[in-house]
């Protein structure tokens, strides 16, 4: 846990191991309110009338198990009812938590779902391979967003209804604070880092060599208009395929193994200010300028303490968390057809 990674952040998540975005295909639609009776079958649990499917069930369970043989671990049939029986109640604390950021109002903008949208585009080398995975798992980029809105709803309705509450109510000592920073001094080495902006050409791995000469002609044509000392910003928010574009290519400070090797290998070597040759990734072709550096370097207790202080703090919202979710259950009307 390296410090730029150290982050103030309670995502129901943390609560919700089994629900994942995008595992579910059925998750993605919003369920409607039906009789039980009717649809029976194909209902694992009904939660203040709204139905949670087999479908969405099995789609996660699939998602997890396949993830456990990745590891090369075999689950047994007690372990997989088990699994089974977890999934189904996060599924029901996820649905729980939806409905009271519904009743509480949670307002969710256009731009906040987009944002996560073309964040979760990125997993991607490019857009076909996006497309691809949509449709095998026969999804829509509607069904995308609602998931998006759900997620953000959520953890909206967390933090201000209960982390809010109880922060300022949690304390944590100097004493506590200061011994977790000299017991864990590797936490608190920043790595070397640089800022760079990009200019990204896209090329679909299955681009058409005249697509692809296309796009380097374009590429050359804007360094050679960065030769001349045309504004970087200016043509990445023009030419760049990448979302931060809107940004002037701005990507933020990053580590070593952040980036694709390529892209990490070339802005490594930069000096600030400088512009790289162009230089192919799996993305397509980039021209990348550094604009600052940080050098590897041990961080202070002052630097540190207010991350240490919202770190120490975050088992102990976690509990309240629990407990908030456990009496929602407790008030609301479930039905389990496991």
């Amino acid at each position: 846990m390296k410090l730029h990674n150290f982050r103030y952040f309670f995502s129901v998540i943390v609560i919700i191991v089994y629900c994942v975005t995008f595992n579910s295909p059925v998750a993605m639609s919003e369920n409607k309110k039906k009789s039980p009776k009717t649809e029976r079958p194909k209902i694992a649990a009904v939660v203040n009338g709204e139905e949670i499917t087999q479908e969405e069930l099995d789609d996660v369970f699939k998602q997890e198990e396949k993830r456990t043989k990745s590891k090369k671990e075999q689950l047994s049939d007690s372990q997989k009812k088990k699994l089974k029986t977890k999934i189904l109640e996060d599924l029901i604390k996820r649905a729980l938590l939806f409905q009271e950021s519904k009743n509480k109002a949670i307002i969710i903008t256009d731009e906040e779902i987009n944002k996560k949208v073309e964040l979760f585009k990125q997993r991607f080398s490019n857009e076909n391979e996006y497309k691809l995975y949509l449709k095998n798992r026969n999804m829509s980029e509607d069904k995308i967003k609602f998931a998006f809105k759900k997620d953000i709803a959520i953890k909206k309705y967390i933090d201000k209804y209960v982390v809010e509450k109880v922060e300022k109510q949690i304390s944590i000592s100097e004493n506590e604070s200061k011994k977790f920073y000299d017991d864990n001094p590797k936490y608190f080495t920043q790595p070397e880092m640089v800022r760079a902006s990009h200019i990204l050409v896209k090329v679909d791995s299955a681009a058409t060599d005249s697509e692809k000469n296309k796009a380097k002609k374009l590429i050359k044509e804007i360094k050679q208009k960065l030769d001349k000392g045309d504004d970087f910003a200016s043509l990445a928010k023009k030419h760049s395929g990448c979302p931060s574009s809107s940004k002037g290519g701005d990507l933020g400070f990053f580590g070593h193994g952040q980036m694709v090797k390529p892209f990490d290998d070339a802005a490594f070597v930069l000096k600030v200010n400088e512009i790289s040759n162009i230089v192919k990734t799996v993305y397509g072709y980039h021209l990348i300028k550094v604009s600052d550096k940080k050098d590897k370097k041990q961080l202070s207790y002052k630097e540190t303490k207010n991350k240490i202080v919202d770190y120490l703090k975050r088992p102990k919202i976690k509990k309240v968390i629990v407990i908030h979710l456990e009496n929602l259950k407790k008030s609301a009307k479930i039905e389990r057809y496991l």
